[in-house]
C-alpha cells in the first residue's frame, strides 16, 4: 500500500471514530514527547528546539504520529529533519526544516493539510520547511 494511501486511511478511520464518538479525541500533548515518539517510530534521532514550555498542543496524539510517520520517511534524509516548537498569538506553532524534497509530496501534504483542519489548526509550507499549527492549552489556563 503507498504511502499516500496509508495517510488518507489513517485519517479516514479518525474521521469515521470522531463521527461515532462525541469526544472528538483531541487532547493535550506534550511536543517534546510527541517529537520524541516520532523519532521512535522512524528509528532515527529527532532533535526539538523548545521556545516554549508552557503549553501543550491539542491533538490526536496516534493520528498525528501515523501521519507524521509516513510523511517523513518519505523525505530524502529524515535524520536531518529539524522541529522548532514556539507559540503565537495563542497557537501552537511546530516548524519542521531540512526536508529537501517538499515539491515532490504535494498530495502528502494535501492529506497532512486534512490532518491539521481535524485538529482545528493548519499547515503552512514552502520549498524545505513545514509549518504546523495547533490549537494550544497553556499551563496557565
Amino acid at each position: 500500500m503507498s504511502h499516500l494511501a496509508l495517510l488518507s486511511q489513517s485519517m479516514d478511520n479518525h474521521r469515521s471514530n470522531s463521527n461515532s464518538n462525541k469526544n472528538s479525541g483531541l487532547v493535550p500533548e506534550d511536543p517534546a514527547a510527541l517529537v520524541q515518539e516520532l523519532g521512535q517510530s522512524l528509528d532515527v534521532q529527532l532533535t526539538l528546539k523548545k521556545m516554549s514550555s508552557l503549553c501543550l498542543i491539542i491533538l490526536d496524539k496516534r493520528l498525528f504520529i501515523d501521519t507524521m510517520t509516513n510523511f517523513i520517511g518519505l523525505t530524502d534524509e529524515p535524520e536531518k529533519v529539524d522541529f522548532t516548537f514556539s507559540t503565537f498569538a495563542s497557537k501552537g506553532v511546530l516548524r519542521l526544516t531540512g526536508m529537501g524534497n517538499m515539491s515532490e509530496l504535494k498530495e502528502e501534504l494535501i492529506c497532512l493539510s486534512s490532518m491539521m483542519k481535524l485538529f482545528n489548526g493548519y499547515l503552512l509550507s514552502d520549498c524545505s520547511s513545514l509549518t504546523l499549527v495547533f490549537p494550544m492549552k497553556s499551563f496557565f489556563s
